[in-house]
């Protein structure tokens, strides 16, 4: 049993330490490109999100990237695991035809696993088709999330309406 004395009233407020925002350190990079349902083709408005990829890993040719595909719920899940895997590959042959050497590059498909968000809404289906960049070697660079080439979901609500 907790006991409070008449001097629980006069006890000084506790010191808050200050905190001042700071930007993100480094290059902002997009985290993912999207593909239409059962697509590979990388179309121009996923071509204009992948420049800044290309850009920094023709810079910095130490850092390596593994690009790990994915798909939504709408195939088997032996399509959808293929699926995913040509979407990587799709990725690494457009990053090696700017110049990326392909022994930089690694390549995994992991199908519907580990989807973002609720897999019956339209906007996260088309989120979860994607292929997702992980660099190695890249302490300048910073990977986010970008939705510009989301495909499918014309006239279709936000995420945030989604959740009303």
């Amino acid at each position: 049993v907790l006991k409070l004395d008449s001097n629980f009233a006069t006890l000084p407020e506790p010191e808050v330490p200050s905190f001042t925002a700071r930007p993100l350190p480094g290059i902002l990079l997009p985290r993912a490109i999207h593909f239409a349902t059962g697509q590979i083709e990388i179309d121009s408005v996923s071509a204009r999100v992948l420049e800044p990829v290309v850009s920094y890993l023709t810079e910095k040719d130490s850092v390596n990237v593994a690009i790990v595909g994915t798909a939504d719920v709408s195939g088997s899940d032996v399509y959808n695991k293929l699926l995913s895997l040509r979407r990587a590959v799709a990725v690494k042959a457009y990053l090696e035809g700017y110049g990326i050497e392909g022994t930089r590059i690694l390549v995994s498909g992991i199908g519907e696993t580990g989807p973002e968000g609720e897999a019956d809404t339209i906007r996260s289906r088309a989120y979860n088709r994607r292929a997702i960049f992980l660099l190695y070697g890249a302490h300048d660079a910073v990977l986010v999330d970008q939705d510009r080439d989301l495909k499918g979901i014309e006239n279709q609500p936000s995420i945030a309406e989604e959740k009303r």
